[in-house]
């Protein structure tokens, strides 16, 4: 299967060249006959995609092979950048929320070659209001007046282990924002919602929760391979408990039918568990500081289960796994990941998630909490 890059002369700019922007939102536009461009930090990715000209992408169960070619590349410093941002019927932004900042002065200076207003910027991001994240981003300069949507990724993709090719669900559904004031995202595959952002709420306190739990209770058995643990004879029960308090806290707090919000996270866990889908529990575990902050995966469902008197053990538990990881895997020190739990969540260490907290972490790693 090859792109067919027929339909736009104006390339879509897609600012982001990882697996998400490089494997997905590019395989959209290529399957609709857009040609894309590529921005992305990184020189030594931006030398690959220039020196390869095409990489492929491995979709389902039988690896179909999907071809992209004849892509621009940039880094954001080029003036191709600029220029071909300028012209391009959308851009679509996947850098991770975090890393939303630094596109400030990248996107002021695409403001001073075209109408602001005219703009049409796609925020393709696992967050509950990622649009409003850039919007706050670029309050107070000409930016501002950007036309900014969103959308909604539930498509895993992974590297193959080569450079450039990515191992992709096979999946081709992009729910994008629909309410007032949005503007219509003309690509096959893209589907407008009404009240999106109750549908990222629900996608983040349904897949991105059942992730983590997955994710860090696997890695403290030392699983690398993400559907391994989520298969663990061991540890399903405690994903059935958690799976079965977020549909009844998630179907009274969001106003969904009950059996409408089980059948949502029956296919969360269906596809965790498929040994088909090429994941790992690095790409699920990683960036666990962010993963713990208020209103994320763990601590959004957190609130709702404690306004609703729900037993949150589990999720504590979960949240030492990610304070441990944190200490073992990323840049914090040993012993200090739940005072920066608590800090990030305006915790005293004797509220009643702290004492949670405190004591799984103990019994996990051993070491004492002061």
């Amino acid at each position: 299967m090859t792109g067919n890059n027929t339909r736009a002369c104006k390339p879509a700019l897609i600012i982001g060249a990882g697996c998400t922007g490089r494997g997905f939102i590019a395989r959209m536009l290529a399957m609709d006959g857009y040609s894309v461009c590529f921005v992305d930090k990184s020189r030594e990715l931006i030398r690959a995609l220039r020196r390869e000209g095409a990489f492929s992408i491995a979709i389902g169960k039988k690896r179909e092979l999907f071809r992209i070619d004849e892509y621009q590349t940039f880094l954001p410093s080029d003036e191709g950048a600029l220029l071909t941002a300028a012209d391009a019927p959308y851009i679509f932004i996947s850098v991770g929320v975090k890393n939303l900042p630094e596109l400030k002065d990248f996107l002021v200076a695409v403001c001073e070659l075209r109408d602001p207003s005219s703009l049409r910027v796609v925020v393709c991001e696992n967050g509950v209001d990622p649009a409003s994240a850039l919007r706050n981003v670029l309050l107070g300069t000409v930016a501002q007046r950007i036309s900014i949507s969103q959308c909604a990724i539930f498509c895993t993709t992974v590297t193959d282990g080569t450079q450039l090719g990515i191992l992709s669900e096979d999946y081709s559904h992009v729910p994008y924002d629909a309410d007032a004031g949005a503007f219509p995202i003309e690509c096959a595959g893209f589907e407008p919602v009404q009240k999106f952002v109750d549908l990222m709420r629900r996608k983040i306190y349904t897949y991105n929760c059942l992730s983590a739990c997955i994710a860090y209770l696997g890695y403290e058995r030392g699983y690398v391979c993400y559907a391994d643990a989520a298969n663990d004879a061991e540890l399903k029960p405690i994903y059935e408990e958690m799976t079965d308090a977020l549909d009844a806290a998630l179907s009274l707090e969001l106003n969904i039918p009950t059996d409408e919000q089980k059948a949502f996270s029956r296919r969360a866990m269906d596809k965790f568990s498929n040994p088909d889908i090429a994941d790992t529990i690095w790409k699920n575990a990683r960036d666990a500081r962010r993963k713990i902050s208020p209103g994320e995966r763990l601590m959004g469902p957190m609130a709702i289960f404690l306004s609703q008197k729900r037993d949150i053990d589990i999720l504590c538990r979960v949240i030492a796994c990610a304070i441990d990881y944190m200490e073992r895997e990323e840049e914090t020190p040993q012993g200090e990941g739940i005072d920066l739990f608590l800090q990030m969540n305006g915790m005293s260490r004797d509220s009643q998630i702290a004492l949670l907290v405190k004591r799984h972490y103990e019994e996990l790693t051993g070491r004492s909490c002061k």
